[in-house]
């Protein structure tokens, strides 16, 4: 009796592992469809919204942050870029301040328009980046707000 319980043992933890095996799989499926549903969901007003968010970066912090403020429970995308771009403006408020400090040894003068340039490349590239529906991360942001 001891040899036949063995030799069914093995073939009654064969199912459980299978189903074992089969749940990871599906649990990944279900991920995979989730993290597609909200760029289906994706509105054109959403885009263009968070694109906005990301422009008014041109005229300071106020504008990302009072855009923020007004869309944020919108949409989850333009929430995500809303703080993104308020980030980034923070972060070139804080390294135009240190630029400024840095005058006083002229490497401030130098820092001043290279901060000037990187702040107008990275807006125009995370406006693109938002209005095709992908998020965007600016590279030299410190992330305040999350």
């Amino acid at each position: 009796m001891d040899a036949e319980q063995k030799e069914n043992q093995p073939q009654q933890d064969q199912p459980q592992n299978e189903s074992a095996q089969q749940q990871p799989e599906q649990s990944q499926a279900a991920s995979k469809q989730e993290q597609a549903q909200p760029e289906q969901a994706l509105t054109s007003e959403a885009k263009n919204m968070a694109m906005l968010c990301h422009i008014l970066g041109l005229v300071g912090i106020l504008g990302p942050l009072i855009a923020w403020i007004i869309v944020k429970d919108k949409h989850p995308f333009v929430d995500s870029e809303g703080k993104e771009a308020i980030n980034f403006q923070i972060s070139m408020l804080i390294y135009w301040f240190i630029a400024g400090l840095l005058t006083v040894v002229a490497i401030g003068v130098i820092l001043m328009p290279v901060l000037l340039l990187l702040n107008l490349i990275f807006v125009i590239l995370a406006a693109v980046s938002a209005s095709g529906g992908k998020p965007y991360r600016y590279p030299i942001a410190i992330r305040f707000i999350k």
